[in-house]
């Protein structure tokens, strides 16, 4: 019994040693980052504003700063000529999934290294619906 208790001791602090080095290695996402959305929209949505009835293709540059970052956790704002929202994410698990919501919408993706970062976002309210991708890219 007092084996298996040892054991047992041995592989949590090994796990609690795992996860400790897991969040020294989460990558530093603050900073200024742009990119220009690819967008298919139906309505009227933010950052990409027109005709309610009409749906079209749209393309918008977005400025995402993230201010602050807390472990994996950090938040900011997403900036484009025709709006202004605060995010709040998170960075997952693997180090390189990183999620963040906005005042109406989730935007999941990639870090795919230290200076890009690849976005799915969609979004879907009473005034449109919109779904993007887009390719941020850290400015120096």
């Amino acid at each position: 019994m007092r084996r298996t208790i040892a054991a047992l001791v041995v592989l949590l602090g090994g796990v609690g040693s795992g996860v400790a080095q897991n969040t020294g290695s989460l990558p530093d996402v603050q900073g200024r980052w742009i990119g220009t959305s690819e967008a298919v929209v139906l309505g009227n949505t933010n950052h990409h504003p027109g005709d309610p009835a009409r749906l079209r293709t749209s393309s918008a540059e977005i400025t995402l700063t993230i201010e602050k970052q807390d472990g994996r956790r950090f938040w900011g704002k997403a900036v484009s000529r025709h709006s202004e929202e605060p995010i709040i994410g998170v960075i997952g698990y693997d180090g390189r999934t990183i999620l963040w919501q906005s005042s109406d919408g989730a935007s999941r993706g990639t870090i795919v290294d230290a200076n890009t970062i690849e976005i799915l976002y969609s979004h879907a309210t009473q005034s449109g619906l919109v779904a993007v991708a887009n390719r941020y890219v850290r400015q120096k």
